[in-house]
């Protein structure tokens, strides 16, 4: 598809490469220099290939810590951290190829706001002096996958057989991963910890995952994602997927050859015992039944939510029995969020903590920089001190008490505290813009069922993910990270779509 063009304009990737390498060797010097003409001529050839490997990477992603979960240290890493700067090499080449055949930057609707969270993001750096190890790895977890955001919106990704294609694989990988959940709730010794991934030495730190742990409510599975929030985040996507997939093909939510599948979805959610993940999915199954104007639909609607919500309680009685705690209940999980002894604890000790005192204080001092990039707590080390525990930096957030490490457990309290409120407004912008955009959008394709498809799921999926970072940092659990900015990416590319 971009053969003939890439032929035509060959010389361009020439003369850029001989840009990157007079500039590679100037700036890090020979030694880093083969990496980078590395990196660019990978990129060269797969500019060509763009779908394809985001299709791959696509099915790749999920399963990935089983796959080189037993590979050589070496090649493990080069696996779990080669592709993250690959996709911006080929973002590289596909813009330099772009500007040589002429074509017109893609306008979406959140481009401004995405330039002017990265603007934010270099500007606390600059503040604040961090170094740029520490700057990359605070911001990497946080807008890694922006750029297959821009790969997508700048190229032909978005077409019928490619959305298709990530639909199916959403769904199969999905299956795998509930099937691993259900294998680790019930199984026994290895099998609990087989799928979980390796730990991750990074310097002298290692970096491990509480995989498969117990605690008072019972198992928390994880199937192969490493932590139980990303496991439960993917698997409430995959029923948003589902039910959007069924409204749009008539609100024929029970089908026969997927009830089973389903079933064990919704166990192995509340085997998660992720809150998140349920209020999020509460969330999503309320809008979409105030979407729907059509009477007849929407009473179809209300009762197939009623006989969700029906398999909720069979599913919690099978794993209360099973656990042997008649207690254990995901509506009491649920509510005891709302309670006073709840709340009041976590105002004093945790997330509230965190947002009500921590980022307070930072505010009085640090309102437009925030501490500055990885000091605020890190999807990496999980902790206080953020990545720069990793790396030896000032950690400036112990200044505000042990209990400040809960900062990286709220999603937007960690960017508002990391790069300040610009930063914050930005992030939230986005997604205000992408979930208004699907809602305005949901009866524009009513001749198109991939682009109503894609509406439906945004829909479900903006309040999920909004949920997730209050409750967590949802934004950089890579997974769902990945495909929350691929369908944004196909929400914006389907605006000239009739």
């Amino acid at each position: 598809m971009y053969s003939s063009d890439y032929r035509d304009n060959y010389w361009h990737f020439f003369i850029s490469g001989i840009i990157v390498l007079i500039s590679s060797i100037y700036f890090i010097g020979i030694e880093y220099t083969t990496i980078v003409v590395v990196f660019f001529s990978i990129g060269a050839f797969f500019v060509r290939h763009i779908n394809t490997l985001i299709l791959f990477y696509s099915s790749y992603l999920p399963l990935e810590e089983i796959i080189i979960k037993y590979f050589p240290y070496n090649l493990y890493i080069l696996f779990k951290y080669f592709f993250e700067p690959l996709f911006f090499v080929i973002l590289i080449c596909l813009i330099i190829k772009n500007i040589s055949t002429g074509s017109k930057w893609k306008k979406t609707p959140i481009d401004i706001p995405l330039l002017i969270l990265l603007l934010s993001t270099i500007y606390s750096g600059l503040s604040t002096n961090v170094s740029l190890k520490l700057y990359i790895l605070g911001v990497r977890p946080i807008l890694r996958y922006v750029v297959v955001f821009l790969l997508i919106t700048q190229s032909n990704f978005h077409n019928e057989k490619n959305i298709n294609t990530i639909i199916r694989i959403i769904y199969y990988s999905a299956i795998i991963q509930i099937i691993i959940g259900i294998i680790q709730f019930f199984g026994g010794g290895s099998l609990k910890n087989f799928f979980d991934p390796r730990p991750t030495v990074i310097g002298s730190v290692v970096i491990s995952n509480l995989g498969t742990t117990i605690t008072e409510e019972g198992y928390l599975i994880s199937g192969t994602l490493g932590r139980s929030a990303p496991y439960a985040m993917f698997v409430a996507f995959f029923i948003i997927t589902t039910i959007s997939k069924s409204i749009k093909n008539g609100l024929n939510i029970v089908n026969k050859n997927d009830i089973v599948i389903f079933t064990m979805a919704i166990m192995t959610l509340i085997a998660s015992s992720s809150r998140k993940a349920w209020l999020g999915l509460s969330i999503a199954c309320l809008i979409y039944i105030l979407i729907i104007s059509d009477y007849r639909k929407k009473i179809t609607t209300i009762s197939a939510i009623i006989w969700l919500l029906a398999l909720l309680f069979l599913c919690n009685s099978i794993i209360s029995d099973f656990l042997g705690n008649s207690d254990y209940s995901f509506t009491n999980r649920l509510k005891e969020i709302f309670s006073y002894q709840y709340i009041e604890h976590s105002i004093r000790y945790s997330r509230g903590f965190a947002i009500f005192t921590v980022c307070v204080e930072i505010a009085k001092n640090y309102l437009f920089t925030g501490l500055g990039p990885g000091r605020a707590g890190s999807s990496v080390t999980g902790s206080a001190a953020g990545t720069s525990a990793l790396i030896q930096e000032y950690n400036a957030i112990s200044l505000y008490g042990p209990q400040a490490q809960f900062v990286s457990d709220v999603g937007f309290a960690a960017i508002f505290a990391q790069f300040g409120l610009i930063a914050f407004i930005s992030i939230l912008t986005i997604f205000g813009l992408v979930f208004y955009t699907s809602i305005i959008r949901q009866k524009k394709f009513n001749n198109n069922g991939n682009y109503k498809l894609i509406n439906k799921i945004i829909i479900g999926f903006s309040p999920l993910m909004f949920i997730g970072n209050i409750g967590g940092f949802s934004l950089t659990y890579r997974v769902i990270s990945w495909y929350w900015w691929i369908f944004c990416a196909l929400l914006f590319s389907s605006k000239n779509e009739k």
